[in-house]
């Protein structure tokens, strides 16, 4: 079998001297070292396991000294490329051009082994700046005291040139996000295969044959040797193998064990839980209990903490892994091949619905793992937040105070976890007696869904708060026209009105008739003097401007909330008392543990709005032809879409190749160019002025900032086809 490993010469890490010697020369010395010993000591019977890990030796390899220096030049590669892009474009902003310009030897510098999400950092910082730059293009920003200069930029970003640009920039972006997306992830294997290589051999070659022979280590679990990041690992596989795994895992220190081999510890107090969350009859975790009980014996509070903090986000970990495989197990909505017949497309999608259909049983299974898992990570909290371990105090005429946790009656059933926390006090001279509470541990999993759409809703109501102010003002201007004469009614009201979105985010007067008086700078200097001298067109300026402060106070916490909320899907509560008297007093949240929103999710990246077409028609009509219509439809509309981000577009059509940011969905709604509307009703006045002014022309053009609804119709008609006021 010396066949089976190939020890890689030094030349592959030319690029580094520092893991030359780190490496290469402790591998190419432990195996030809360790070898034969190894094999020796392995039957026959083991031959599966020595293959796989022979072959993990292999890749490790592979990784550390030919992986690391190709994607590290490759990582510069993209850079130099996106900087070259932005500058043929004409984008010559300085700053961003210096941030990410840099050769082989400057990234590599960057990208020492401990600063392998180097690549995710720099793609958000990218995707930043870059924004700002398509924001410019947009809608470019102006404030009171510099309106003309401010229309002026207006004009110019609006010039024909806009389109070309805004492409090319757009597409410098989605290229170098792509790459730097692929990269990253490569860095996140990278740094913990640098780990690994490094820390592997606190493992030695007799254990690890130990370990096959006592079938623990297996051609699959070989994954486990991988989780060995940090000095300490070692013994915490040790004990994850042992006979006793739950009074031996706690008895090794947190300290110098890796999130990635606490996945393990994880993994193993799982697999004790054989019931589901909500059994009727609680289930006794008595395996679990005497590893928290070993853990509290002798650990300070701190070193509890530290312990249960790395176990919280192992476990984070495991969700994450179960929600995955539930997404797996979901079949992708099948696209229609070139020439297909309607028979054959439909027959293709029944299949698809009844492949969903049989997935349900699975997911159900997944489903109940994934609380389960949600709510032993809740556990972790709940020893966390108590602060619960051994506390030594020093008393003031001397001796020691001691106090010392322990847990009882742990069970699991009816939706929660359960235990008794017990605190035993004593003194050198006296034993107090025992206090003992009750702590519940709760989960949900669908928070985020059933609040994210009260923030929804909410900021939909704020929105339509800024459409009546919007009205208001505009029915105010017109009202008051007297003062200004004619013609001009309508274009002071054409001049505010493109500017309305930027009164909102610039810092404007208070509420008093002078100051707004004074903040007449905010029109064109023809009709500064006019609207000085009406004193109802100050009036309602001030009135509006004051309203759009409350408004904008009112969307910014909104959003705020509702980020939250979207972003603080699935975890669990943490409760002190009896039920009925139960007293919350910690809240955790976590995505991982939101198999649903994970599975629309994934529904998304799949299939963009297709499958949601699709199933909303069905259930609408409950005709399958109708509802292969709005199919058709809808993928007729997108062949003809021109929304400048191709992110979103090629995410709503569901060949996304980078998942676009909810800013850049958002913006999808405002970046549809020379449209020809007819207003809604609330616009009707101004709409007929237009046509009493221009008398030539019966549709006027769409501009930001008139009635958000029209935005989302029109988008929502060219995409799906079923538009309209």
């Amino acid at each position: 079998m010396t066949d089976k490993i190939k020890v890689k010469g030094k030349k592959y890490m030319s690029e580094s001297s520092e893991r030359k010697e780190l490496f290469a020369t402790e591998y190419e010395a432990a195996v030809k070292k360790g070898y034969q010993e190894f094999m020796l000591k392995i039957e026959d019977s083991e031959a599966d396991a020595v293959t796989a890990f022979l072959n993990l030796l292999n890749e490790l390899q592979e990784m550390v000294y030919e992986v690391y220096p190709q994607t590290v030049k490759k990582y510069a590669k993209v850079l130099s490329n996106y900087v070259s892009s932005l500058e043929s474009a004409g984008f010559n902003d300085d700053e961003l051009i210096q941030s990410i310009k840099g050769d082989n030897d400057s990234v590599q510098a960057k990208l020492k082994k401990e600063q392998y999400d180097e690549a995710e950092t720099v793609k958000k910082d990218l995707q930043a700046k870059l924004d700002a730059a398509l924001d410019l293009l947009n809608e470019p920003k102006s404030d009171f005291k510099g309106f003309e200069d401010g229309l002026t930029t207006s004009l110019n970003s609006l010039a024909s040139n806009r389109n070309q640009t805004h492409v090319a920039l757009s597409g410098a972006q989605d290229t170098a996000i792509k790459a730097l997306q692929e990269l990253a992830g490569i860095f996140t294997r990278l740094r913990d295969a640098m780990a690994n290589a490094k820390h592997i051999h606190v493992v030695s070659v007799d254990e690890i044959a130990g370990y096959m022979e006592l079938k623990k280590l297996t051609a699959e679990n070989m994954g486990d040797l991988e989780a060995i990041q940090d000095e300490n690992d070692g013994k915490m596989l040790a004990a994850a193998y042992s006979k006793d795994p739950f009074n031996e895992m706690a008895k090794v220190p947190s300290k110098g064990v890796s999130v990635s081999m606490m996945t393990i510890v994880n993994r193993t107090l799982f697999g004790t839980m054989k019931g589901d969350l909500d059994q009727t009859t609680p289930e006794e975790l008595n395996d679990i209990k005497s590893f928290v009980n070993t853990l509290l014996k002798n650990n300070s509070v701190e070193d509890v903490q530290s312990y249960m903090d790395k176990l919280m986000e192992a476990g984070d970990r495991f969700g994450i892994s179960l929600t995955a495989v539930g997404v797996s197990k979901m079949p992708g909505f099948p696209k229609r091949k070139e020439n297909e017949s309607d028979a054959s497309y439909q027959k293709r999608i029944d299949d698809f619905i009844a492949t969903q259909e049989k997935m349900t049983p699975e997911l159900r299974k997944i489903q109940k793992d994934v609380e389960k898992a949600n709510a032993l990570t809740n556990l972790y909290s709940a020893i966390y937040v108590r602060k619960m371990g051994h506390v030594p105090h020093k008393m003031p005429h001397g001796g020691t105070y001691e106090e010392k946790s322990s847990i009882d009656n742990l069970k699991m059933g009816n939706g929660n976890i359960t235990f008794d926390e017990i605190k035993k006090s004593q003194t050198e001279w006296r034993t107090f007696p025992d206090k003992r509470e009750t702590v519940t541990v709760g989960v949900f999993d669908t928070y985020g869904e059933g609040k994210g759409r009260e923030m929804a809703a909410e900021l939909d109501k704020i929105e339509e708060k800024r459409l009546k102010a919007n009205l208001k003002f505009v029915s105010d201007v017109i009202k008051t026209g007297g003062y200004l004469g004619g013609p001009e009614t309508v274009a002071v009201t054409q001049a505010i009105g493109a500017v309305l979105d930027t009164a909102a985010n610039s810092d404007g007067p208070s509420n008093a008739r002078d100051a707004a008086a004074g903040s007449t700078g905010l029109l064109p200097k023809k009709y500064q003097a006019p609207v000085r001298s009406g004193a109802g067109l100050v009036k309602a300026f001030a009135t509006y401007h004051s309203a759009l402060e409350q408004i904008d106070e009112d969307k910014e916490n909104s959003e705020k909330e509702a980020f939250n909320t979207f972003n603080d899907v699935g975890g669990g509560s943490v409760s002190t008392g009896l039920e009925g008297n139960q007293k919350v007093i910690s809240t955790r949240f976590s995505s991982a543990f939101d198999l649903q929103s994970a599975l629309s999710y994934a529904d998304y990246q799949e299939n963009g709005l297709r499958n949601i077409v699709y199933q909303q028609a069905l259930a609408e009509t409950g005709n399958k032809e109708q509802a292969l219509d709005s199919l058709k439809a809808f993928d007729k509309k997108m062949e003809g879409t021109n929304i400048y981000n191709s992110t979103v577009t090629n995410f709503i059509k569901g060949d996304n190749i980078v998942t676009p940011k909810p800013s850049e969905l958002q913006n999808a709604f405002s970046q549809i160019q020379d449209e020809k509307i007819i207003p809604s009703k609330g616009h009707w006045q101004e709409y007929q002025e237009a046509i009493l002014r221009k008398g030539n022309d019966a549709d006027i053009t769409y501009r930001s900032g008139e009635d958000i609804r029209i935005q989302h119709n029109q988008l929502f008609d060219r995409l799906v086809g079923s538009g309209g006021q």
